[in-house]
């Protein structure tokens, strides 16, 4: 039998190739309360955590002739691949791939939607699978759920042109940050000031398309940044509510001094106080009176 080894972070897939091991780990941690007075064998064990599994995966990046990074998986010569129909990532020498791969560094509560699959390259025909249709594959042998804690690249002085890969998996659901996922940059759509000249700016901006339904934080707080004609630093934090259903929306800034306002930035304060991604400068300039 061979197989062939997928990784998927939410909608994208990366063929492992040359694969050098993988590795399970079983862990039941139990804490020893050893009483006064008495011998090992009256040690009281207690188990006050539930029970995991680490997943360990070693591979070499090396010079491939296909891409492997894409959206979509499917036989090709007898073997599990990533399919060169649809759109790929660029993902061919070993730089390229590893590049790839950084990307998809876990940052927040979505970041659960890490998968490994062991598929069998004798099962299945020639249709095209997506992170939408993978569950239907029968040529799973083994799928674990969860996210990559850590992975190192290394190069070796005596075969600099590969990269030897290791990525530490653990299994799992569910990911909870005790302050929340900090707001990513929302981007500015447009900037329109008061036509009644009452120091009066609205900014109208959409949220990261990063979050999935049930990662999006809620929005405590918004703040303000740019400069005024060319020279003089504005900055201001007001409170703010996300109408509901609504990632893109008005926010507005009152009490401006008049003047010509350029490099407008916006950024997000979570519930929690976690402090959001400044969104990318505007290169519009805005007069306000």
């Amino acid at each position: 039998m061979t197989y062939t080894i997928m990784l998927r972070s939410n909608t994208t897939f990366i063929k492992v190739g040359n694969f050098s091991n993988v590795s399970f780990r079983y862990n039941s941690p139990v804490s020893p309360m050893p009483l006064p007075e008495e011998d090992s064998t009256e040690n009281m064990l207690v188990k006050l955590e539930g029970n995991s599994m680490n997943l360990g995966l070693s591979w070499m990046l090396i010079e491939e002739k296909e891409n492997m990074v894409g959206t979509d998986i499917k036989r090709v010569n007898n073997k599990w691949a990533i399919d060169p129909t649809p759109t790929q990532i660029k993902s061919k020498t070993p730089f390229e791939q590893m590049n790839q791969i950084k990307l998809l560094q876990p940052k927040g509560m979505s970041d659960t939607n890490f998968f490994i699959y062991i598929l069998d390259d004798s099962v299945g025909g020639s249709t095209s699978y997506t992170y939408a249709t993978i569950d239907s594959l029968d040529a799973k042998l083994l799928t674990v759920q969860g996210t990559w804690q850590s992975i190192s690249f290394t190069i070796d002085a005596s075969n600099p042109v590969n990269i030897s890969t290791t990525l530490d998996f653990i299994e799992g659901k569910q990911v909870v940050t005790i302050y929340g996922h900090a707001p990513e940059a929302s981007k500015i759509v447009s900037m329109t000031p008061n036509s009644f000249g009452d120091g009066t700016l609205t900014i109208r901006s959409t949220e990261s398309s990063l979050y999935t339904a049930n990662d999006r934080p809620t929005i405590a707080a918004v703040e303000f940044a740019g400069i005024r004609d060319g020279y003089d630093p504005v900055q201001k934090k007001v409170s703010f509510t996300r109408p509901s259903g609504q990632y893109t929306y008005d926010t507005v800034w009152s009490g401006i001094t008049a003047g010509k306002y350029t490099r407008m930035k916006i950024r997000l304060y979570d519930d929690k106080s976690a402090v959001g991604k400044w969104s990318e400068e505007s290169t519009t300039t805005v007069t306000v009176t």
